[in-house]
């Protein structure tokens, strides 16, 4: 069943409604808590990631997706707001049979993010705020995109978050002929 607002599967599954669903850090706490339930722990193989369309000429340099590595602080997006749950990777598999050795890690370096702009010419090219379009409602994604706006504002970047439900996601991602996004933040299972 498809849930549109945050937190309602959860509340399925109390009711008895649903038997099983994927829960937020935060959600896995009241679920361990409660004794009808059941808390299988584990990777969900799920691989969160920013999806760069580069037909959009700001983004075609290769310098400014980079810098965007550069600017956003992964380690500490786990460590904060996933609780330690999640796991920083280097492409957008996990499976290390599937991930060359000695990929860069890309740790946070805001001299090198804006380095990196500079060489681009990001002033110049920059234009107004980059939409970062999603499908993620629930709060732990929104503190995640809000902490993506912060430091990427910290090396000159300026996104601004359009969340929006499933269809409409998917109908605006593929869209034949020119996309109608510039950045998009999504899930993929491996």
């Amino acid at each position: 069943r498809y849930f549109k607002e945050p937190g309602s599967a959860l509340i399925a599954l109390q009711k008895g409604e649903i038997q099983f669903t994927y829960v937020t850090a935060d959600e896995s706490e009241l679920v361990s808590k409660d004794a009808n339930l059941t808390l299988l722990p584990g990777p969900s193989q799920v691989i969160n990631y920013l999806q760069f369309n580069l037909k959009d000429p700001r983004l075609a340099d290769q310098k400014v997706r980079q810098a965007f590595m550069y600017a956003v602080d992964r380690t500490a997006i786990v460590d904060q707001l996933f609780k330690g749950t999640a796991v920083v990777v280097p492409c957008v598999f996990d499976n290390q049979k599937f991930v060359p050795q000695g990929l860069n890690a890309y740790k946070r370096d805001v001299a090198r993010a804006k380095q990196l702009l500079s060489e681009a010419k990001w002033d110049s090219i920059k234009g107004e705020p980059i939409e970062v379009l999603t499908y993620y409602n629930d709060q732990l994604s929104k503190d995640i995109l809000v902490t993506m706006q912060q430091q990427l504002a910290e090396v000159g970047v300026s996104i601004k978050i359009r969340a929006v439900d499933v269809p409409t996601f998917n109908g605006i991602v593929n869209k034949a002929g020119n996309p109608e996004w510039t950045i998009y933040y999504a899930g993929a299972a491996n």
